[in-house]
């Protein structure tokens, strides 16, 4: 019995097919991934005479990690970024921390004049990368033009870098002053790593951890609220 941590995307791809387009047998007999089975494959695989079966067996958020310097926030709750100064920020139109939008909402923030965003994104197909360019181009459509999926064309200026998989994102933020990058909340909080306030839309900012701490009327906390509520939103195959 072996483990690859591939990504989920080249999951579904090696379990659904043995080599490119030939969905008769797959590599792999079984797969885990943060997303549902792409229906295109999936249509493929049943086409070729072959079932599978979906097992939700856990939920999980994506939070925004950074690594600007703690006394250089200036705020006891943490770094704030809104929806669309986000997304400025992720398809690079916005590139210094000291941007005025990001002042804006960060009136504490002193960090050196000029000093470059350092952007991680994922490369090949993440689940991760899906959530993430998802939640942009659902709050902020009118800033966000690089669209959602496991994958999407990430400008290719030097302050963004490629990263392979949750560790090499890790590894990013770890490893990079003044980085902002995607990432399982897990592996970020496993970390240490001062994670972004995100504000919702009753203008509350709160990261994942405040949403692991709440709870709604049904005893959910916010996480598994939100998984429940996608899950009964969405079909899946």
């Amino acid at each position: 019995l072996t483990y690859r941590a591939v990504g989920s995307s080249t999951g579904q791809r090696e379990f659904t097919q043995q080599t490119s387009g030939d969905f008769t047998a797959g590599l792999t007999d079984f797969a885990a991934g943060d997303i549902p089975m792409d229906p295109s494959r999936y249509s493929s695989l049943t086409t070729a005479g072959r079932s599978m079966v979906h097992v939700p067996f856990c939920l999980g958020a994506i939070g925004v990690f950074h690594s600007v310097p703690a006394g250089e926030v200036g705020d006891a709750k943490g770094l704030k970024l809104s929806p669309c100064v986000l997304a400025k920020i992720m398809k690079g139109e916005i590139t210094t921390w000291d941007h005025q939008d990001i002042k804006a909402e960060n009136p504490n923030l002193n960090v050196p004049a000029g000093t470059t965003i350092k952007v991680g994104h994922r490369t090949e197909g993440s689940s991760s990368t899906t959530g993430f360019t998802g939640y942009l181009n659902s709050k902020c459509p009118a800033d966000w033009s690089l669209g959602s999926g496991s994958t999407v064309s990430w400008p290719t200026s030097s302050g963004f870098t490629p990263v392979q998989g949750s560790g090499g994102m890790a590894s990013f933020i770890a490893g990079t002053p003044y980085a902002i990058g995607y990432l399982d909340a897990g592996h970020g909080h496993q970390q240490d790593f001062q994670e972004v306030n995100l504000k919702n839309e009753a203008d509350t900012w709160l990261n994942s951890k405040d949403a692991l701490m709440a709870t709604d009327a049904n005893g959910n906390n916010g996480v598994a609220a939100a998984g429940k509520a996608a899950a009964e939103a969405a079909p899946f195959p």
